[in-house]
């Protein structure tokens, strides 16, 4: 009988505990996050109080049962502007399924006791000071839809077992101080829409696992230090829609480019990418912003001549090794707004039907080879048409 009783106890301890505590009402947990609060400037929290159901307190969306069963659902306390930390006594809230602190001065490490709240679909604790690494606990998270923790001080290595929160669509871990190589287990994650590691320190090359995100519809990689060619498997990424390498140390041809039939923007400038662009890529029907200079890349102007990219408004090829002449199409890109050629060694005439591009507004095909008249540009200033002729040899 006493072992029995020694097993029940322990059972319960197991269970109904959070670092050490006992089970608390959810009215006491609350009052326990506050208490973790040191600076309230604009007194959200002043409801949070005895006077008042702690159902109408801000920020807190109960459950819409009876009111002797009603159960905390969503706490949102997104810019209250507040300083202090995160209690562990979020942890006794285990009815929660929606919970965002972003854009607040919050600290500290994230309580392990996050882990235990099984019903949460929504995550957010971007925009704040929270730092060390992330608790590997937090996968088992499993119902998690949205996870955001970006720009924080958080480090080490991206947890190996992300994996495990399988119904993810949304994952921004971007704007932090990881390190290591990106987890190949990312790429089971098969719902997965959206993927943010942005501006870390994230080394290594990209694993070609990435390439089972058949649901990928964003990759925001940029400002890492990430090294080696794109992935064949990239082109299994037929959703697509964002594309943002920009600033790593990527290497190899980009001819899989033309592949991404969605894409709207792609962003790989400032990497050592070689080799020529596809003539298909100018050729992509919802392409509005290609920014691929500051490269390696050689060859000629992308010239397609089946279609051209109707919407695209923002195209960049500077500081690159491209060379031949401008061909007549590109007076075909109707949304143009800026063209961006300089630095590279294009030669030959500027193109008249150039001056169909009725949007364009800022040009710059200086420190080329060009020669010959300057094009009559319908928008284009006299500034414009400097950049135009600096380090050319072209008079208008």
């Amino acid at each position: 009988m006493r072992f029995f009783i020694i097993i029940l106890v322990s059972y319960f301890l197991q269970h109904h505990c959070i670092n050490g505590r006992i089970s608390l009402s959810e009215h006491e947990a609350l009052l326990g996050i506050k208490s973790a609060i040191t600076h309230d400037p604009h007194n959200c929290l002043s409801s949070w109080n005895s006077t008042a159901h702690y159902c109408t307190w801000a920020g807190v969306i109960c459950s819409s049962e009876s009111a002797s069963n009603r159960h905390v659902i969503s706490l949102d306390m997104s810019a209250f502007y507040l300083t202090g930390t995160l209690s562990p006594d979020i942890g006794f809230l285990t009815n929660l399924r929606y919970l965002s602190l972003s854009s607040n001065l919050l600290s500290g490490p994230l309580p392990s006791s996050l882990s235990v709240l099984s019903n949460l679909r929504y995550l957010d604790l971007s925009w704040n000071k929270f730092h060390g690494s992330l608790p590997s606990s937090l996968s088992s998270l499993k119902a998690l839809q949205s996870l955001d923790l970006s720009n924080n001080n958080f480090n080490g290595p991206l947890p190996l077992d992300v994996a495990k929160m399988a119904e993810l669509r949304y994952l921004n871990l971007g704007l932090n101080n990881f390190s290591g190589e990106i987890p190949p287990e990312i790429g089971k994650l098969q719902f997965l829409e959206e993927l943010n590691l942005e501006s870390n320190a994230l080394s290594g090359a990209l694993p070609s696992e990435l390439g089972y995100l058949t649901s990928l519809k964003a990759m925001f990689l940029a400002n890492n230090k990430l090294s080696g060619d794109i992935p064949e498997s990239f082109s299994h990424l037929n959703n697509l829609t964002d594309l943002d390498l920009s600033n790593n140390n990527l290497s190899g041809s980009v001819d899989r480019l033309g592949s991404f039939q969605s894409l709207i923007e792609i962003l790989m400038d400032n990497n050592m990418l070689s080799g020529s662009i596809p003539k298909s890529l100018l050729g992509l029907p919802n392409l509005t912003r290609v920014f691929l200079n500051d490269n390696l890349l050689t060859g000629g102007f992308p010239e397609t001549r089946d279609s051209v990219a109707l919407n695209l408004v923002y195209l960049n090829l500077s500081n690159n090794e491209l060379s031949g002449t401008l061909p007549p199409t590109i007076g075909k890109f109707s949304s143009l707004q800026s063209l961006s050629l300089h630095g590279n060694r294009f030669s030959g005439s500027i193109p008249p039907q150039i001056g169909n591009l009725q949007r364009l507004v800022q040009i710059d095909v200086s420190s080329n080879n060009i020669s010959g008249k300057i094009p009559e540009l319908p928008e284009v200033g006299r500034i414009v048409k400097q950049f135009l002729s600096r380090l050319n040899v072209i008079h208008a």
